[in-house]
């Protein structure tokens, strides 16, 4: 299909206006769901409906014949023969049908034609050259300031021609989230995906702008696995870049029969253990407790271990607080470590000029929530305390940049805080949000630049212990979650 944007986004004299995209139709079989779909007749069409019934109702005339031969059928008790080399496009037991139904009428010359009702006409069937769907505006209200964001009609007649209620649309390239916003009004289940975060949070907040119906939200993937293979080639061990890590944080490796899995070192002329974790899993509770384990019993015990992880569960911050060890520390390996590590040589200089810096967690912390009862209720009051940042070091600014994050994180750290939301029944396994605020919320309060730091919800009235499990995403995309039982 072509889509006719209306107008060129770019001038050339040397070439034609780009003023369309082409949209492609693939099925895996001819078995596909294929609707068509209408746009409304051009007015010199809808000039032909002039004549009017006894009800009002308005009407023309359009041929009851088609091409080709045929037999005379009879009309209001008489014989007519169709035209010649015609042929009635009905049979006698349609034409009895329409007579019945008052929708077939003698011309003045005698000659049977069909009404066509403008009430029953449901528009022209749209074709491959669509011309009527025109670009967002810079003022569309479904607009969100998103570069690749498509109008939400375009989605529209895409979903409803290829698809019925309770059809599953998949979109990989989630973008803007105009897939899945329409996919939702339309009563499809969706699924979107988009490698890039800041997608996916402006997809979650228009989701929830529309007030959809609870959706699951799952980071995916193992980018740095994927980065490492590229960087380091498809035959690499992950004990090998754990000996890089370990390098670049200043440690040495224990010898093989006292490291099988290349992952432990020390730091010289210390009794401090350092744990690289695989970039394959996601740093918790098991990760931390295996850490005070080796550092409590391996060869003999040692004063202090520092676990390096690459990927964290969210409530990594929770669990942290609740060991209490001041013993145990735990880093963030730079998320840009593997573009740094193009060869050897990097390497190398990396480590002799020690600017690798690893980083402590980013956390959300809330204060202890207030409950309320009132009848068959519970009001239910969460306030954020405070947020704390992994260091701006190790995120992608220049120093100008750098040096307001941290006036910031300094003053008001909680200013970083995009989008939090609350589920106040926690099961431990999927998280229900049933409040939210975000950044251009004004349901909340009228401030559109920040979140609300307070949330007072009302929930069904329950006995024994509630879980209440808070979660956060920064401005830079990194999500953290806080469990509270009360």
């Amino acid at each position: 299909m072509i889509w006719q944007r209306t107008r060129a986004q770019h001038s050339d004299a040397k070439s034609f206006g780009k003023v369309h995209d082409v949209i492609l139709l693939y099925s895996k079989s001819n078995d596909f769901i294929f609707e068509n779909q209408y746009v409304e007749h051009k007015p010199e069409y809808l000039k032909r409906f002039s004549k009017l019934d006894k009800d009002g109702r308005k009407y023309m005339l359009i041929p009851a014949h088609a091409a080709g031969a045929g037999p005379a059928r009879n009309f209001f008790g008489k014989e007519v023969k169709p035209p010649a080399g015609r042929h009635w496009a009905y049979t006698q037991e349609k034409i009895d049908q329409l007579i019945k139904e008052d929708k077939i009428e003698l011309t003045s010359n005698g000659t049977p034609s069909l009404r066509s009702y403008l009430d029953e006409n449901k528009g022209a069937v749209v074709q491959s050259i669509w011309t009527d769907i025109i670009p967002l505006n810079p003022v569309a209200r479904e607009r969100v300031d998103y570069a690749t964001q498509k109008p939400e009609a375009l989605l529209e007649r895409i979903i409803t021609t290829s698809s019925k209620e309770d059809s599953i649309i998949f979109d990989c390239f989630a973008g803007s989230g105009t897939t899945a916003a329409v996919a939702e009004r339309l009563g499809r289940k969706w699924i979107a995906s988009d490698i890039g975060k800041p997608a996916i949070m402006v997809s979650r907040k228009r989701l929830i702008d529309q007030e959809s119906k609870p959706f699951l939200y799952q980071s995916l993937g193992d980018y740095q696995r994927e980065q490492l293979s590229q960087t380091m080639g498809s035959k690499y061990r992950i004990g090998d870049l754990a000996g890089v890590v370990m390098g670049l944080f200043g440690a040495l490796p224990f010898p093989q029969e006292d490291n099988p899995n290349r992952n432990l070192g020390y730091m010289p002329r210390t009794k401090h253990l350092v744990y690289a974790d695989s970039p394959n899993k996601l740093c918790g509770l098991s990760t931390l407790k295996r850490a005070q384990q080796l550092r409590d019993s391996h060869l003999g015990g040692w004063d202090k271990v520092t676990v390096l992880a690459w990927n964290f569960v969210t409530d990594i911050g929770q669990i942290i607080e609740n060991l209490g060890d001041d013993k145990l520390e735990v880093l963030v390996i730079p998320p840009d470590l593997l573009d740094k590590l193009s060869s050897k040589a990097t390497y190398k200089k990396l480590k002799d000029e020690g600017k690798i810096r690893f980083s402590s967690l980013q956390y959300i912390t809330v204060k202890e929530p207030k409950v309320t009862a009132s009848g068959n209720e519970d009001e239910i009051e969460v306030s954020l305390d405070n947020y704390m940042l992994l260091s701006p070091d190790a995120l992608p600014l220049d120093d100008k940049n750098k040096e307001k994050l941290q006036e910031v994180i300094a003053k008001n750290p909680l200013d970083l805080i995009e989008y939090w939301s609350i589920d106040p029944d926690y099961d431990g396994e999927v998280f229900r949000s049933v409040w939210q605020d975000y950044r251009g919320n004004t349901e909340n309060d009228e401030d559109p630049l920040r979140i609300v730091h307070t949330a007072k919800i009302r929930v069904p009235k329950k006995d024994g212990k509630r879980t209440i499990a808070v979660k956060a995403v920064d401005v830079f995309g990194w999500e953290s979650e806080v469990i509270k039982e009360i």
